[in-house]
């Protein structure tokens, strides 16, 4: 463009040099982003973008703008670089360059922040009875960067063959194979470390135990008594203590495969720990027999992993017997009532065997008044000769009477004690004639009652005379 100029008398000043020019041009800039990368996983929040600008057409740049996800955009003037601060996640990045006569072009990329290290959140194999040949793996709760294997390392273990990797199958799970096979039972500790995940986050190491499967039976590694024990306590209790923990929910069987067992048989009474946790079984009973020569036998019992193992057979004897024999049951019982008064019995029966060569000695009383007995003998109830038996002819009717049994021993010659126990015999017809009389002659007087007494004798018979 020229300007010129015109006075009020007409003089035109002449053209000279241009005064102002404008260019028409219609090219826009051009921009590419250089840093990062579309696709990027980044490790760290503090990012540096770069870029590169040409104004291509003959307008210079005026400026640069930056805009993140859905933020505002930034004016960064004609700089080509600038560091921003990024929260974790997926972000979408819009770099525009405007020249001066705000023409632009605009580049983008998508980028993920991610700075938290991977981790394992499953794991395998693990806990117990694992097959001797199982695969290891791990899956992390992201996904990885499948150019870097993991490494296993076995921390602790009989196992000595090692793996080998068979890759990742999935972009977040890893398997080996053994080479070999896992020991019966073998606590196999492992770890796992080295892998990163795409944004180069070293994972965080992993440890963990597996138990291989058991297929070893246990075994008794000790027993109380100990096997050819003498002397040992009747009232001992009987304990089996295994190489193993065992399967508490499954009760192994104890019995006498000689010897007297105890009545009620061996009670079990439960698991406890010696060695390794529940290897120990403890059995109660009622007392073993003295001076006996014992061989227990224990079967049936079984490991966590169900293992049964063979009977186990062990051996040892009582100590001689001290302690006198004592009364368990008597007829007629203590405090029974209704008991003949005439020719009757009287059995007492011994928790053991009895010397048969002594007599026992029966006191049957009723205040100062003394009962005759007979001796009848031993018999058997429970144990060989454990039962004697009197006879008696008479005593007081419905009357307390007290009965002492004395002069008895063992056939170890403990004895020299004495038993007593009461009953109360039934009534006589006299009992009986006696007591209706009295009533009568409340109720009616003495001459009715005597008519009425006469006819119930006749009718009670010579018994009910003899008596009156």
């Amino acid at each position: 463009f020229y300007t010129i100029a015109n006075d009020t008398s007409g003089n035109t000043e002449s053209y000279g040099d241009v005064d102002t020019e404008t260019i028409y041009d219609t090219t826009s800039p051009t921009i590419s982003i250089t840093a990062p990368t579309d696709g990027d996983y980044l490790n760290n929040a503090s990012v540096l973008y770069t870029w590169d600008s040409d104004a291509v057409g003959s307008i210079p740049i005026d400026r640069h703008e930056i805009k993140i996800g859905s933020t505002d955009w930034v004016d960064v003037e004609t700089n080509t670089s600038t560091t921003i601060t990024m929260a974790e996640g997926t972000h979408l990045i819009r770099v525009r360059v405007y020249n001066q006569a705000e023409a632009y072009a605009e580049d983008s990329i998508s980028i993920k922040v991610d700075t938290s290290n991977p981790e394992v959140y499953s794991w395998s194999p693990t806990g117990t009875g694992v097959s001797p040949t199982a695969d290891v793996y791990v899956t992390f709760n992201k996904d990885m960067d499948t150019s870097v294997n993991p490494t296993l390392t076995m921390l602790s273990g009989s196992y000595s063959d090692g793996w080998t990797p068979d890759g990742w199958q999935t972009a977040r799970r890893f398997e080996w194979t053994p080479n070999g096979v896992y020991g019966s039972s073998d606590a196999i500790e492992l770890q796992v470390t080295l892998a990163e995940d795409l944004a180069g986050n070293t994972m965080l190491t992993r440890s963990w135990t597996f138990y291989a499967l058991d297929t070893v039976p246990p075994t008794v590694s000790s027993t109380t008594p100990t096997d050819g024990a003498v002397n040992v306590s009747y009232t001992q209790l009987i304990e089996v203590v295994f190489d193993e923990s065992m399967k508490t929910s499954h009760t192994p069987e104890l019995s006498a495969e000689t010897g007297t067992t105890p009545s009620g048989g061996f009670v079990f009474e439960g698991w406890s720990t010696t060695t390794e946790t529940s290897d120990t079984a403890t059995w109660s009973h009622s007392g073993l027999r003295f001076n006996r020569n014992y061989t227990l036998r224990v079967r049936d019992y079984q490991d966590v992993a169900g293992n049964t193992g063979v009977a186990y057979d062990w051996g040892f004897s009582t100590e001689q017997d001290w302690i006198a024999p004592q009364v368990i049951l008597t007829s007629p019982d203590d405090g029974e009532d209704s008991v003949n008064y005439r020719d009757g019995q009287i059995k007492v029966i011994f928790d053991e065997t009895l010397n048969s060569n002594m007599t026992p000695q029966l006191l049957i009383t009723h205040n100062l008044t003394t009962y005759n007995s007979t001796f009848i003998g031993f018999s058997t109830t429970f144990h060989n000769n454990d039962t004697v038996t009197f006879n008696y002819t008479s005593m007081a009717s419905y009357s307390e009477i007290e009965v002492t049994i004395s002069n008895y021993e063992d056939v170890y010659g403990n004895g020299n004690e004495t038993y007593t126990w009461t009953f109360t015999t039934r009534r006589s017809p006299a009992d009986h004639i006696s007591l209706a009389t009295m009533i009568m002659i409340g109720l009616f007087g003495a001459v009715i009652a005597v008519a009425i007494i006469a006819v119930i004798v006749k009718l009670l018979g010579r018994e009910s005379k003899s008596v009156l």
